[in-house]
C-alpha cells in the first residue's frame, strides 16, 4: 500500500486503515482496469454514451450545460479546457487546506478534498523546472514552509 501511495497523489483515508480488505481491492480495480477491459469500453463509448445522456441523464441536462458554462476557461495556444486543469488555488481551492483568504472559491466551485492543491503539489514535484503562476506559488512556499516546520 506504501508503494501505490508514493505513485498516486489521492488516496482516501479509508484505504489506509483498510488496505487489507476486498472493499480497497474492488475499488483500486475500478480505478486500475485490465487493458482489455479498458479497450472494449473505449471501443463501446461512442455507442453507450448518448444512449446514457438521452435516457438517464436527461434530467440532469441543464446541470451539465451549467457546468460546461461556469467552468470552460479559453487559454491562449489549446483552447478550451476545464478551469480545474489549470489548478488555480485561488478559484478552486478548498479552504480546509489554504491560509484564509487565499482563495475565493465557494462550495459550488472548489474541488473536493484538496484535489486542487494535491494536484498542484503533484505536478509541481514532478515538474521541478516548472514557474507557476503566483498564487499557485505562494501556496506551494507556504506548504513546504510547513512541511519544514513538521519535521523540526
Amino acid at each position: 500500500m506504501q508503494k501505490m501511495i508514493a505513485d498516486i497523489h489521492y488516496v482516501p483515508d479509508h484505504f489506509k486503515k483498510l488496505a487489507h480488505t476486498s472493499i480497497v481491492r474492488d475499488e483500486l480495480s475500478h480505478l486500475f482496469q485490465y487493458k482489455f477491459t479498458y479497450l472494449l469500453e473505449e471501443l463501446f463509448s461512442p455507442l453507450i454514451t448518448p444512449y446514457i445522456l438521452i435516457f438517464h441523464l436527461r434530467h440532469r441536462a441543464l446541470d451539465i450545460v451549467d457546468f460546461f458554462r461556469s467552468f470552460t476557461v479559453d487559454v491562449a495556444g489549446v483552447g478550451d479546457v476545464c478551469s480545474f486543469s489549470l489548478m488555480d488555488v485561488t478559484k478552486h481551492g478548498n479552504h480546509n487546506w489554504l491560509s484564509q483568504g487565499h482563495t475565493k472559491a465557494d462550495q459550488y466551485q472548489q474541488a473536493e478534498d484538496g484535489k486542487t492543491e494535491l494536484s498542484l503539489i503533484h505536478f509541481t514535484l514532478m515538474n521541478p523546472h516548472w514557474k507557476p503562476p503566483p498564487s499557485s506559488n505562494m501556496f506551494i512556499q507556504d506548504f513546504k514552509e510547513q512541511v519544514n516546520v513538521a519535521r523540526e
